[in-house]
């Protein structure tokens, strides 16, 4: 089967051993705890090398892809299947993050720390709260004005009064003056 890009255009191949859903499914599945995968082209018997790749462990609703696309730069992002990893503006020759994005938490199950990554498309007043099942906030990790790119919070599986949290499913939610965003979180003990 032949398969044309447009310029700048992608590709999304699923490598999940189930090739009778359609020529996009490569008859491979990919282990979770990470490996070895690589692409090459066949012309007239003639094999070609494009690219590989080693992955480690993965989680699960957590895409590893380059950021921004095509760049060489791999990192750990949230899901975009069939659009860009992410759209980007240049503004004074420093590339920005187009919108505001809160990215699934990493390690996710975690113990006793995980990593809270986003990112602002403009200078804006922030709050990072952590709640519990029933939506109450139990740590708040941030609260004030934060310039636009990229923020990484640590947060250590304590409350506010610097307990720690049980074994749980809990809530990280990023608020600004224009938009909320949330993702789920379990801790494991």
């Amino acid at each position: 089967s032949l398969t044309t890009l447009a310029s700048g255009g992608f590709l999304l191949l699923w490598a999940d051993k189930e090739s009778e859903q359609g020529v996009l499914h490569v008859e491979e599945k990919l282990g979770g705890s990470g490996e070895q995968i690589g692409l090459a082209t066949i012309v007239l018997g003639d094999t070609s090398f494009v690219d590989s790749l080693t992955f480690g462990e993965q989680t699960t609703d957590i895409s590893y892809g380059m950021y921004p696309d095509g760049s060489g730069a791999w990192d750990f992002l949230s899901p975009t299947p069939g659009t860009s990893n992410e759209m980007l503006t240049v503004d004074g020759g420093f590339i920005l993050p187009s919108d505001i994005v809160l990215y699934q938490n990493y390690p996710n199950p975690f113990n006793p720390k995980t990593k809270i990554n986003f990112d602002l498309y403009n200078k804006s007043d922030v709050v990072v709260t952590i709640s519990n099942i029933l939506g109450h906030p139990i740590k708040t990790l941030y609260s004030g004005s934060l310039n636009q790119g990229n923020h990484s919070f640590t947060f250590d599986g304590k409350d506010d009064f610097g307990s720690e949290l049980t074994t749980g499913v809990y809530f990280i939610t990023l608020k600004t003056g224009k938009s909320t965003q949330t993702k789920k979180m379990m801790l494991l003990k």
